[in-house]
């Protein structure tokens, strides 16, 4: 399987995490945004909407981090990787719910406000500000229950969609130490195999574009 990614996209790392943690051995296409090159024509015939990431399985092609993560589940998962997606109906629609949830204003909030102190194009506004700290704390009020990860003491494809979106604010020194049960998160998820994937890259990805 080809998988085409950018490892600054936290939705890319997502995936990586997920085949990290199946044992999946991916064919890794690098398609740098910083170099624009989504946008090409050679990438548009593979995913017309020119976003990362997307995995090419056969004359099989999948886009959406989310879409992917679950068909990398349903096609490689073993009963022991059930709590990653769990067969209880009420579990995994729990799960299910934090990805919709996730994809329909979490990141948004998050990333748009990421965007703008990354690129330091212009100070955010109040109410820009204001939407990011809502989003944490709405995430630190209402989840992780007496629990490390999102629903319990193992992660689930939800936590490795949340922990790849927290990663990035870490890039413009987002303090979480206002939110204690983010941060117990993070502390968990730092120690997990999963985080493995993709450290490397994406610090060194990270530290090359700071400097620029």
């Amino acid at each position: 399987m080809e998988f085409y990614y950018f490892i600054l996209s936290p939705l890319s790392r997502s995936v990586l995490f997920t085949a990290k943690i199946l044992d999946i051995k991916l064919n890794l296409k690098v398609v740098s945004l910083l170099k624009g090159e989504q946008k090409s024509e050679e990438y548009a015939k593979i995913n017309p909407h020119s976003k990362v990431p997307t995995l090419v399985d056969g004359d099989f092609v999948l886009s959406e981090s989310r879409a992917i993560m679950i068909y990398l589940f349903n096609k490689h998962g073993k009963s022991k990787d059930d709590y990653l997606y769990p067969k209880d109906l009420k579990k995994r629609a729990k799960v299910d719910q934090f990805l919709y949830y996730s994809a329909s204003s979490f990141v948004s909030a998050l990333l748009g406000y990421f965007r703008i102190v990354f690129t330091g194009q212009r100070q955010p506004t109040e109410e820009e500000k204001s939407k990011f700290e809502g989003a944490l704390a709405d995430l630190d009020r209402i989840y992780f229950q007496n629990s490390n990860f999102l629903f319990g003491d193992k992660p689930t494809l939800a936590d490795f969609d949340l922990a790849a979106t927290l990663q990035q604010m870490e890039l413009i020194k987002v303090d979480f130490s206002k939110y204690p049960r983010i941060s117990k998160f993070l502390n968990a998820v730092k120690k997990s195999e999963f985080f493995k994937a993709g450290q490397q890259e994406f610090k060194q990805t990270a530290e090359a574009l700071q400097k620029r």
